[in-house]
């Protein structure tokens, strides 16, 4: 017998799979293009989350500096972009997702009973697919121009070392989320974001206000948070399994796993989801947080969209396999949101609270169209154009009142003139805001739901133009200590980088009308039919209708809605004081009393027992005085 080749083997399980001529193909490709991208893959999936990580230990033990902490902060950034980038190129040909990890907590609990229940195992698992790295990508691209806008603008922010740590511990942590598998390594991950943002939410702590502000940014997400985690252990007690790949398909074979404990598993997560994406009325922990750094506003509110937008689209097999209420929850929560937040943002006569609760609106819009089962590449498009539009209208925002000498919508008129740029950057990103949930509309297979998503997109577009218009057109108003001739550009990297977080915003925007990015994980899916072209006209024409009546400054429609929504500003402050006077005050002076009386009433209480106590002891003897003064 002939000796065997020491390659026959191999060439013998490649015959098994593929024909002769085949392998000579790719043999000879691969050959000719000397690199195979796909090779890279287990070294550079798992680089998106350690580049961040190595440069965040080396933030907190070896750099002092501001400058260097901002460089070192920015390069790892980009270098995570780029390797993000690669990866999405890698993967671009493919609809299989690319997993890998390993067993990080292996304990065994049990010898008897069903075997999921037998081992306790987390998994440091990563899942890359085109939803997961878009949704990074826009994260990795809002952290890298907003920590370049704050190089210049934040300047002046106490605690730069602080904040760069913060600000790469949000972006390792939002990374971490959105590639990880496991359901316990999500919840880490979402734990650890949450205290992040907490961080930059009170780098501010110095004032009264800031630290108040801060307090409330703990504790309304930690009600979210915990609501996850109860989500967590119920799926966990319930079927053994903590991977989302192999939850799915033993929801309804586990013995004595019921719909009950799967509906509340989804109700759950829904409130999580609903908390953390600050729909109403869980907005309070951003809009009472808009005195914060404007880099870490802008990253907040637009990195928690994209983390509850993926974690809802992960958990929507859940969710449909789950009993009725679970989605009549969802539904809920989300159409209120997405109908008061535009509506309440007329009423908000602070402009960052402004944009935060026209934010809010459009995400739970976009939230809704999700439950309503749209294509993954939509709802990625909305997602990331939301993320990167708020970002942008956040920190062009803050520019204006910078400029200004004031947060207060009717102060900021003219800035077209004065901040040119910087107006550019806040149009495009508002307009950018309130088109993005619109190829989610033409998109939605639930009809039950078209109804309100129209309605939330004119509200949304209504008030979106209006702002902006308000902002842009018009004459500065001149105020005591306050001079308009004085009005100077932003420098040229903020504008800069407002600038390309709009345009970017733009471009995610209109990402669901192109038939190549519909079909990049739905093949078969065009672009929007012609019955869905009545729904675009008549969003065209409301938004083009709301620019006319914001720009005639003149009209009725811009005086309600526009100096109108100052007075109504003014009201609500005033109930507020009365509130606080009438209300709150008298509640809180009785809180300390009642406080205070049973304070008194445990001492008085303590006393009487050790009198008790004294009295059942017997009376102690007296001591026996000698002659020489001493005691016997």
């Amino acid at each position: 017998m002939p000796p065997r080749h020491p390659g026959a083997a191999a060439l013998s399980q490649l015959l098994l799979t593929a024909s002769a001529a085949s392998v000579a193909s790719v043999a000879s490709s691969a050959r000719s293009a000397g690199f195979n991208p796909a090779r890279a893959l287990p070294w550079a999936v798992p680089a998106i989350l350690l580049l961040p990580l190595f440069a965040l230990v080396l933030l907190l033990i070896g750099v002092r500096s501001r400058r260097s902490a901002s460089n070192l902060t920015l390069v790892s950034v980009l270098a995570t972009l780029i390797v993000a980038a690669f990866v999405f190129w890698i993967r671009a040909g493919t609809a299989q997702t690319y997993q890998s990890g390993y067993a990080w907590i292996v304990s065994p609990v049990a010898v008897t009973g069903a075997s999921q229940f037998q081992n306790f195992t987390v998994e440091m698992a990563i899942q890359a697919d085109h939803f997961a790295l878009t949704l990074a990508l826009a994260v990795l691209a809002l952290a890298f121009l907003a920590l370049l806008w704050h190089r210049v603008g934040g300047r002046s922010e106490p605690g730069p070392i602080r904040f760069q740590a913060s600000a790469l511990l949000l972006v390792l942590s939002a990374l971490g989320v959105l590639l990880a598998s496991d359901l316990v390594e999500i919840y880490a991950f979402w734990s650890l974001a949450g205290v992040a943002s907490y961080l930059l939410l009170s780098h501010r702590w110095g004032t009264e206000a800031a630290a108040r502000a801060s307090r409330l940014a703990l504790s309304l997400p930690l009600l979210g948070d915990f609501c996850l985690l109860l989500a967590v252990a119920v799926l966990y007690s319930r079927y053994g399994v903590l991977e989302l790949h192999a939850l799915i398909p033993v929801l309804h074979t586990t013995p004595g796993a019921g719909l009950k404990s799967l509906t509340a598993a989804a109700g759950l997560i829904l409130v999580a989801v609903a908390v953390r994406a600050a729909a109403w009325p869980f907005h309070a922990w951003q809009t009472g947080t808009v005195g914060a750094a404007p880099a870490a506003l802008a990253l907040s509110v637009g990195v928690w969209p994209l983390l509850a937008g993926s974690l809802l689209y992960r958990c929507l097999p859940l969710i449909a396999a789950a009993g009725p209420q679970a989605r009549e929850l969802g539904w809920v929560l989300f159409a209120l949101g997405a109908l008061l937040g535009p509506l309440l943002a007329l009423v908000s006569s602070a402009a960052p609270a402004y944009a935060v609760l026209i934010g809010s609106g459009a995400v739970a819009l976009t939230l809704l169209a999700v439950l309503g089962s749209i294509p993954a590449a939509l709802v990625a498009g909305c997602l990331a154009a939301l993320a990167l539009a708020r970002g942008s209208a956040q920190l062009a925002l803050s520019s204006v009142a910078s400029a200004f000498r004031s947060g207060e919508v009717q102060d900021l008129s003219g800035a077209r003139r004065r901040l040119p740029r910087t107006s550019a950057s806040l149009v495009l990103a508002l307009l950018a805001l309130s088109v993005a949930p619109l190829a989610a509309l033409v998109s939605v297979s639930a009809p039950p739901v078209r109804p309100i998503l129209l309605a939330g997109l004119i509200l949304l577009g209504l008030s979106a133009l209006l702002l902006g218009a308000w902002v842009t057109t018009g004459v500065p108003r001149r105020r005591r200590t306050f001079d308009p001739g004085r009005i100077r550009e932003v420098p040229a990297s903020m504008a800069a980088a407002t600038l390309a977080l709009a345009l970017l915003a733009a471009v995610a925007a209109v990402l669901g009308f192109v038939p190549a990015w519909r079909q990049l994980l739905v093949p078969r899916l065009g672009a929007p039919g012609m019955s869905d072209l009545p729904w675009i006209a008549l969003l065209a024409v409301v938004l083009v209708g709301s620019w006319l009546l914001a720009r005639a400054r003149g009209s009725v429609v811009i005086a309600g809605l526009g100096r109108g929504a100052t007075q109504r500003a003014l009201a609500v402050a005033r109930a507020g004081a009365l509130w606080r006077r009438f209300g709150a005050q008298p509640a809180g002076q009785a809180t300390a009393g009642v406080e205070g009386a049973l304070g008194r009433l445990e001492s008085a209480l303590g006393g009487a027992v050790g009198t008790v106590s004294a009295l059942g002891a017997g009376p102690a003897e007296a001591p026996v005085r000698r002659r020489g003064g001493g005691s016997r």
